[in-house]
């Protein structure tokens, strides 16, 4: 996936008509002076092959920035079709309410044959095309209404930690790490856990299991606690009187699961700092999906953190430049490892707009392995003016050093 761009999911019945049709509209795409500059066409089989729960189709979906319905007597037919189809105007719907647009079009279909009727109960809340040309033309006008809002992120790391403060110094802030697998459960039935889960979910996506976050990780939680305390004990020293010197504030800890049962209130209203990969933290995989096409530095898959992905600022033919960092747990126990480890201990950090407040921010902080992890939390914690070295101002990789102990002792900032 090139991360200038925002995927575009070709849906359709496979047959012979409707794959030459999909591969025509793809290249299209390609072809279009301003489409191509910001979509790329997916079709998703490869990737679907790969996954091992049932509904990773629905990921596909919610993944997807515009989604192309090729409408054919067999799509009609076809129950997992029209799933997807009712699939793709909920997702519309969250595009919608994200950028507060309520005419904004992210599903799209065209209908070659027009001798057979479209379900009315669908085809009233999706318009249809016959050709390809007006079906291009509707996309781009939707793309350019939609498009201040898929770049425009107004926080950086040169506000931190200034950023997380209140007027009054007191901090507007939570933490979110992830469970030791023994927090509270997300609904007693798949029905609870799904009406739980609503305003999440799309993002989680459909499969909700996650590994025991490493004990390692909260062993750098003061460290952080206390610099936050700090930073608010100084901001309220100058804006109250002389003698508030002795207040001070520190960020509230939550663990993933417990805030999804019963604290949902302080994702949406709090700015938020979340720890580790989507692999053990479901808010980190509830952000990292939903920023993902948009994040220059980022994690090889939502639900995974083994290898990290870095877009350069050099180009090639097919893109961005991109580096890869890797974490192979069949090299651990190795006796090379040691010429390995140092890769381990990459991590990156990112801060977007809060998805549920955009007047509020989101910190992503995650390595390849709990050392990487620490590493970044004491990046954080230092803020150091290589922070905002960067070549991009609102995500940093990073090269944790354990000095040999096993335990995040300097960083580099890449």
């Amino acid at each position: 996936m090139n991360n200038s761009k925002h995927r575009c999911f070709i849906s359709y019945k496979s047959n012979a008509e409707t794959t030459k049709l999909a591969a025509r509209i793809k290249n299209e795409i390609n072809g279009h002076p301003s489409l191509s500059r910001h979509l790329e066409p997916w079709f998703a089989r490869d990737d679907l092959r790969h996954e091992h729960h049932p509904d990773a189709w629905k990921d596909v979906v919610s993944e997807s920035f515009f989604i192309i319905y090729v409408i054919d007597p067999d799509f009609c037919s076809s129950n997992a079709c029209m799933t997807e189809l009712s699939e793709g105007l909920n997702s519309q719907e969250i595009w919608r309410t994200r950028f507060n647009q309520r005419k904004l079009r992210t599903i799209f279909a065209i209908q070659e044959n027009r001798d057979y009727d479209f379900p009315k109960q669908i085809s009233k809340n999706i318009l249809i095309e016959q050709y390809i040309t007006p079906l291009l033309e509707s996309m781009e006008t939707q793309l350019k209404l939609a498009s201040p809002n898929l770049i425009n992120n107004r926080f950086t790391f040169k506000d931190w930690p200034i950023c997380s403060l209140r007027d009054d110094g007191i901090l507007d802030l939570a933490i979110i790490i992830g469970s030791t697998g023994k927090e509270a459960p997300l609904g007693k039935t798949d029905e609870e856990k799904s009406e739980l889960l609503a305003d999440f979910s799309p993002y989680i996506g459909y499969a909700d299991n996650t590994r025991p976050q490493s004990a390692r990780v909260a062993e750098y939680l003061p460290y952080l606690v206390s610099s936050l305390e700090r930073c608010s004990q100084k901001s309220i020293k100058y804006t109250q009187e002389k003698d508030a010197y002795n207040t001070s504030s520190i960020p509230e800890v939550y663990c993933d699961r417990t805030l999804f049962a019963h604290y949902q209130h302080i994702a949406k209203d709090r700015n938020i700092i979340t720890i580790g990969g989507g692999d053990t933290n479901l808010y980190s995989r509830f952000f990292h999906r939903f920023y993902k096409d948009y994040l220059p530095i980022r994690f090889n898959d939502p639900t995974d953190s083994s290898e990290i992905f870095i877009f350069t600022e050099e180009n090639s033919d097919t893109g961005p430049k991109i580096k890869k960092y890797t974490y192979d747990e069949d090299l651990v126990n190795t006796k090379n490892s040691s010429e390995h480890n140092q890769e381990w201990f990459h991590g990156l950090i990112a801060i977007r707009p809060n998805p549920f407040n955009p007047s509020k921010f989101v910190i992503w902080v995650a390595g390849l392995t709990a050392l990487g992890t620490q590493a970044g939390m004491k990046i954080l914690s230092d803020s150091p003016r290589e922070l905002n070295n960067s070549i991009y101002s609102d995500t940093v990789a990073f090269k944790g050093d354990d000095h040999g102990t096993w335990r995040a002792k300097s960083y580099t900032i890449i």
